[in-house]
């Protein structure tokens, strides 16, 4: 029975995105720390009970709160829904050998045992990429019979709710709701009759794309996250791009003649493009040609069909955002322009005098960003000179962020790649051009940007801000004809005011 009256206590959710470490140990600590949590749900269950008592109150069992408190026991009038976010999801939660899948069905076993009102909430895509690849759909029937084998109530699936058509949500919605309704309906109907609806004469192609991804998984234990990156996923090889790709252009070939349907055969395929820019389009050491006379860039892995591609199905499929960070396709193509080719405008330099060594730290800490501004807008804890970027001067290692402005110095003509691995909601401007908007970067991979420049001091700006447990900043360049290397503080200065 799903129940729609209740009210709700929630814990704090900056664990719905964090996997650094500390939160990940929380979330696996043999002891509960769901007790203070529960028992302030009890008395607030307490209280509602005499004035509203067809109601119901309702907490988060989450991450670190997610096992259930020894002694303790929720009031009859309390529904506990329990979060699968630290699981694998290309599994069923039994028979998977993921440890917090292991450890999930000890917990909702505990919970079942001392809750009258279970529910779940469940997790059926990528949040960090909506259109990455990400082939989770067998085990739902699986996991929903083992959710009710244990006594849940309500069931919540979450799938991509900020667009439309991202990877294979259509299906899912489907074949969920149908579970949902029935557990016992068959997988393959179910998915079988809504290809056949759907997807017309196209359905035995897309049909080998579903299975050809699920059997890669299955066959190579692959464990999928909730929040999973395209530099993890190791399991969309090249090889497999391609056999999807081909069986995309077949399906496109046999319903070519109906438009509605192959329609959406394109936007189906919308992943497969995504996989390839991602993957092979992007890479830490610039996959390019660079002429640093004639100033142009050029890719070596020619993905530029596929960036056409997604960018023009995109935009017919009214995609909304990326990810659950609400990056959207105008945002995501400004940043694939730079696979395609291009000539750069060399910056000129700024006069030398009274350049000194340094540059200039504005440094801000909070205990919560204030909403709708941006860190240039809010008033900074403290200012220093520093002898390069880096977070040295931090007095945290949460919840901080940095203004660096000052000059860096290029030693010759030509074309700068350069590197920033840093927090989401950073950026790098180097003369006044945005050479990276680290929407796209997180502290667990780098992202490069191009810039070209003169011999001579340039001005530059680097924004980073740290949400949650400081992972770092690293930035490292290659400067016209060599290595990468990290850029050596004798490179940064700044004008004595």
């Amino acid at each position: 029975m799903i129940h729609a009256s209740y009210f709700s206590v929630s814990q704090n959710d900056w664990g719905n995105q964090c996997q650094c470490k500390p939160c990940q140990d929380l979330a696996t600590r043999e002891e509960s720390q769901m007790g203070p949590v529960l028992q302030l749900v009890n008395r607030v269950a307490a209280a509602v009970a005499k004035d509203f008592p067809d109601k119901r109150v309702t907490t988060l069992a989450y991450q670190w709160s997610r096992k259930p408190p020894k002694t303790i026991r929720p009031l009859p009038n309390v529904t506990i829904r329990l979060c699968t976010i630290e699981c694998c999801f290309s599994h069923p939660f039994t028979g998977c050998d993921y440890a917090q899948n292991i450890q999930f069905a000890e917990d909702i076993k505990g919970w079942s045992a001392i809750c009258n009102n279970l529910w779940i909430w469940n997790y059926t895509t990528n949040f960090r990429s909506y259109y990455l690849p990400h082939p989770v759909l067998r085990p739902l029937n699986d996991d929903i019979k083992f959710f009710i084998d244990h006594h849940v109530k309500g069931i919540y699936e979450q799938d991509t709710k900020l667009t439309l058509n991202g990877d294979m949500s259509e299906l899912g919605a489907y074949i969920m709701a149908k579970f949902l309704w029935n557990a016992d309906y068959d997988e393959n109907t179910a998915i079988n009759e809504f290809l056949a609806g759907v997807y017309g004469k196209a359905a035995p192609q897309v049909r080998a794309y579903i299975d050809l991804l699920h059997d890669t998984v299955a066959k190579d234990n692959v464990h999928l996250r909730c929040f999973m990156s395209a530099k993890q996923a190791k399991y969309l090889t090249k090889d497999l791009l391609a056999k999807a790709d081909q069986l995309f252009e077949q399906a496109e070939a046999v319903v070519k003649d109906e438009p509605d349907v192959l329609r959406r055969v394109e936007f189906l395929r919308l992943p497969v493009d995504y996989a390839m820019i991602e993957l092979f389009g992007r890479t830490d050491n610039a996959p390019a040609k660079i002429d640093h006379q004639a100033f142009t860039v050029t890719p070596l892995t020619d993905i530029r069909a596929n960036v056409e591609r997604f960018l023009t199905r995109g935009k017919q499929a009214n995609i909304l955002s990326m990810s659950e960070r609400r990056f959207t396709l105008a945002e995501y193509k400004k940043s694939v322009l730079a696979l395609r080719d291009r000539r750069l405008t060399p910056h000129q330099p700024v006069a030398a005098a009274g350049i000194q060594p340094g540059v200039r730290a504005t440094y801000y800490q909070y205990d919560a960003w204030p909403r709708g501004k941006e860190l240039e807008q809010l008033e900074p804890t403290a200012k220093t000179i520093v002898p390069q970027i880096d977070l040295s001067a931090r007095k945290r290692d949460k919840m901080f962020g940095f203004l660096f402005d000052g000059l860096i110095h290029a030693p010759t003509d030509g074309i700068y790649t350069i590197h920033l691995k840093a927090e989401s909601g950073s950026y790098l401007q180097i003369a006044g051009e945005m050479v990276i908007d680290a929407k796209r970067a997180t502290s667990s991979h780098s992202v490069q940007g191009h810039v070209a420049l003169r011999a001579g001091w340039h001005p530059i700006r680097l924004r980073f801000r740290e949400y949650s447990y400081n992972d770092g900043l690293d930035l490292t360049w290659e400067v016209p004809n060599a290595k990468r290397t990290k850029v050596p503080p004798k490179q940064f200065g700044h004008l004595a005011e």
